[in-house]
């Protein structure tokens, strides 16, 4: 797994991604995904759990009560528009059976949406 830098940058400093942005991603992330700075998963991590009590269902608060780390997969389309959003894995620890569970989101205009 490779960490993904801060090269690319997000289109007017926002989370989508313009035609030229989402085109390089795809091809990095057709091979492998991608591990994140431990800024940027401590950075998602404290986003998510801003989304927590209201947003997240008993799988998705399992994950992050066991939180281990996040790893960029692949983009999504926009909700509303033609847009490509960066979407991510969430990862937990295992659990006392050495069980690890994930789920998958993407942020568009500041709001959560789970994937997987």
């Amino acid at each position: 797994m490779r960490r993904i830098n801060e090269d690319l940058s997000w289109e007017g400093g926002n989370s989508r991604l313009g035609p030229t942005g989402s085109a390089i991603l795809n091809r990095l992330l057709e091979k492998e995904q991608y591990k994140l700075s431990p800024e940027q998963v401590e950075k998602g991590r404290a986003w998510l759990m801003k989304h927590y009590k209201n947003d997240m269902g008993y799988r998705e608060k399992d994950v992050m009560d066991r939180f281990e780390t996040i790893t960029l997969i692949g983009t999504a389309p926009g909700e509303r528009n033609n847009y490509q959003y960066p979407y991510y894995r969430v990862k937990s620890k295992p659990d006392a059976e050495g069980h690890r569970s994930t789920f998958e989101y993407k942020v568009e205009g500041g709001q959560l949406y789970i994937l997987g």
